[in-house]
Formats: C-alpha cells, structure tokens, sequence
C-alpha cells in the first residue's frame, strides 16, 4: 500500500483509473454495456455511470455545492433508487454515455488540477482524504466491472485455448507460520483507512498458525477429486443445505472441455496449478478448510499475520468471521459505506485481488465484505490452525 502520495500524483492517479475504466467500457457493444450478467452485478455501463455520478456528487455537488446531477442522475446511480434487474434498461446509449462520461472526467481533472480555495478548504479535503476516498470507490468499482466481463465470458465455451494438464495436488502444503500468545494492533493507521477499519484497537489472540500461502489451483482440484463436493462431513448444515440446492460441483468461473480452463476478464485461459483458487462462496472455503484439518482464519489472525505472509494480496481471502463494527466506531463520511452491512449476515474477506493491479486499499486492515453464498468474486482461502 502506497502510504503517502503528493496532491499532484493523486490527481495523476485519478486520471489514469478513469481512462482505464473509460476503456474497458468502450471495449464493449452496447448490447453488453447494458446486460446483466448475473444477479448480484449491475451492468457494466451502470458502473461506469456510477463512477462518474459518485465523482460529480462528492467534487461539484457537496464541496461546491454545483447541483449539477439530477434527479434523474440520483435515481439510477445511487444503488439505493433502481434495482440491478432494471439499470440496463434505463442507460443511455454506450456511445453517448462515454462522450459524456470523457467529458467529465476531462472537466473534473482541470478542477483538481487548479482547485477553488472552497474546494481546497473543504474538511473532506484535509490531506487530500476525498481523493483517496473517490481513488479507492473507482479500484472497487472496476474490480466489479472484472466481475461482469468474467461473467460475460462464462457465455461462451472455451476456444483456441490449450490445457495445461492441471493435475490435482495429492494434499493441501501446510507450512504454516506460528503467532505467539499475546496482543496485536488490528486497525487502520491513515487517512486512507475506511470507517470500518477504524479506530485501531488492540486485541488478544490465543497462539495460532497460518499459511504461508492462499489455497491453490491444484490443491483444490485435489478436494474436488477426493470427493469435497459430495462428502458431508466436510460441510456445516448450512453450507450442505446450500450445496444441495446449487448442485455445485468446481468454484465459480471454472468449466471442464478436455481439460480445466477458468473463465477470465479477458476470456478463458488454462488453470495455473499454482495460482490461487478463486471463485468460492464461504461455505466452498469452509469446506475445504475442514477437508485439510484446518478451518478459516478470524480476520484479526490474518491482519496480524499479513506482514509475514507470501502472496498476501493475490486472492480476496473468506474469514471466519462476520462483518461487525470496531468498538467505538463511527461512520464516515456517510452512513451507507459500512453501518447496512453490520446485518450478521456479510462475512470478512482480507487480501486484494490479481484482477485489481491498484493498491489503493490494498493494506492489511482493509475489509472486505460479502454474503455468505456469494461466489462471483475472485476469492479463495488461506488456511489456520490452533495450536495447543
């Protein structure tokens, strides 16, 4: 994670992601742009919609108080206002929303770029927090476009591609690092931070071990010829009963034609045996967890064991543990980032993603969130152990 950055090379930054999203989206017809591709994802024009809203909304609207968005603008960009089955429906033609979009990003880098002193003395811009804020919602935002065009290319069969001959491993590695007994700092430390990652706090860990590395291709292929798929033993009654109503049988983007392939962003490609297995729901991680003599790591086990780890921030990683605030918590700077989703029912993910190259929120005291059947992501596990 990049702890300090000048004014100038935040604007630069900005500039950058919003041309990487103006291109993805341009990648596409406008068929697509407006296809949801599964349930739980808006349509990949809605995000870059999103993305240019949320820009207006917090740079021209609260800080200068413009009121340049629309009722109609809030209507079908805020998440709260239009359901996901119905957004595609409701985007302007790609063409026009991409020449508005370039438009304004053009416009809003030149605000950046040569502030108004209301804009300058803004509290969300005390060392530079609103930028890094609209920075990491634009990282998130395009890792969820990678989710879209990886569902996208589950459409199709794989073409023109070779398999590697993944073969499963015979057992999961364990090489675990050990953690003593004792108290851990848990928390973000910067400006950077979420309001969820905050206040940092100490807390008290019994003395426990952890992988040196996420969970691999070839280990979880092992699982699924051991019979993990079908074996109950390994599965809590939820997640059987969940198994039993999905039929699942491999993790989510992966398809067998004479061989394994997996479904990407950028269309489908051999399984690296020794790459991280993403493309699992808690209850597939938990499974395979038990399957290896493990179980998940709590989320504090892996913030304090991020230093030590290898590949900490190749695959978002499920925790055991639900998504809940730290004590004395306060939301910031509104109410919807975090506070819905202390429901009980959103369980932690640690890590990053490979599909991400950003590294806005890629530091050990970032959460992630999702439900617990949620398996369109790129994550995978990482595995712990007690020690006696």
């Amino acid at each position: 994670m990049v702890r300090f950055m000048k004014y100038t090379e935040l604007v630069e930054s900005l500039s950058q992601l919003q041309n990487t999203v103006q291109c993805l989206t341009a990648s596409v017809e406008d068929i697509d742009y407006r296809r949801q591709y599964h349930p739980d994802l808006s349509p990949l024009g809605w995000h870059y919609g999103h993305i240019v809203y949320t820009e207006i909304l917090w740079l021209w609207d609260t800080l200068l108080g413009a009121g340049i968005l629309k009722e109609s603008d809030h209507q079908l960009y805020n998440p709260r206002n239009t359901p996901k089955p119905l957004r595609g429906k409701a985007l302007s033609h790609r063409d026009i929303t991409l020449e508005q979009g370039q438009q304004q990003f053009n416009d809003n880098i030149a605000l950046l770029g040569d502030p108004p002193q209301t804009l300058v003395k803004h509290r969300l811009m005390r060392d530079s927090y609103l930028l890094k804020f609209i920075l990491q919602h634009h990282a998130m935002h395009l890792e969820t476009m990678k989710m879209v065009m990886t569902q996208r290319c589950l459409q199709g069969a794989p073409s023109n591609c070779d398999d590697d001959g993944l073969n499963e491993a015979t057992e999961i590695s364990k090489y675990p690092l050990l953690f003593a007994d004792k108290s851990y700092r848990i928390g973000g430390v910067d400006n950077w931070s979420f309001d969820n990652e905050l206040p940092q706090h100490t807390i008290k860990l019994n003395a426990f071990a952890i992988n040196h590395k996420p969970v691999s291709n070839a280990e979880y292929l092992g699982f699924m010829e051991s019979g993990g798929y079908h074996e109950q033993r390994y599965w809590s009654p939820e997640g059987y009963a969940w198994l039993k109503k999905t039929k699942a049988t491999a993790p989510d983007g992966w398809h067998y034609q004479d061989g394994w392939f997996q479904a990407t962003p950028a269309g489908y490609k051999s399984l690296d045996a020794d790459s991280a297995v993403y493309g699992l729901c808690y209850y597939e991680a938990q499974a395979c967890a038990r399957y290896a003599g493990a179980r998940l790591p709590h989320e504090y086990e892996r913030e304090a064991a991020h230093p030590q780890i290898d590949q900490p921030t190749e695959v978002w990683e499920w925790c055991l543990n639900n998504f809940h605030p730290y004590p004395n918590y306060k939301d910031f700077p509104y109410t919807e980032y975090s506070t819905p989703w202390f429901n009980g029912h959103h369980y932690v993910l640690r890590g990053g993603c490979s599909h991400n190259k950003a590294d806005y929120h890629l530091r050990p005291s970032f959460r992630n969130f999702y439900e617990k059947d949620k398996r369109h992501t790129f994550a995978g596990l990482r595995l712990a152990y007690d020690c006696e």
